[in-house]
């Protein structure tokens, strides 16, 4: 079992792979570039993200999360509480009420449908 598999968690988790932009939030040369991962998992307190950028515990990262093709997308901050290797665990820290039901309602109807 690695810490990802863990049952410690306050919101049910489910796998879905999700486009998700993103750039680090503090001070370095880099805060302005965009980068592109994939979810492992989601949950509306957070996502694990497969990213091939060496972040490390305790960064913040604005994320720009894909729930499909047509739609806005959700527009939130996450700090990073997990990392194994290229897999960060990222719980979210800032994100308006709008997104957050959004992001439920999604999960929701990928709980209850077990659909794409």
């Amino acid at each position: 079992m690695n810490s990802f598999d863990d049952n410690r968690r306050k919101f049910e988790r489910i796998d879905r792979s999700l486009v998700t932009y993103y750039r680090k939030l503090q001070n370095t040369p880099d805060d302005d570039l965009e980068r592109a991962g994939l979810t492992k998992n989601i949950s509306e307190g957070g996502i694990l993200l497969e990213l091939d950028d060496e972040y490390m515990i305790g960064d913040i990262l604005a994320l720009e999360i894909r729930l499909n093709d047509t739609g806005r997308p959700l527009f939130v901050n996450g700090r990073i509480v997990r990392k194994l290797s290229n897999m960060f665990g990222i719980s979210f820290e800032r994100i308006n009420e709008e997104d957050r039901l959004k992001f439920r309602k999604y999960i929701e109807s990928r709980q209850e449908g077990n659909s794409k």
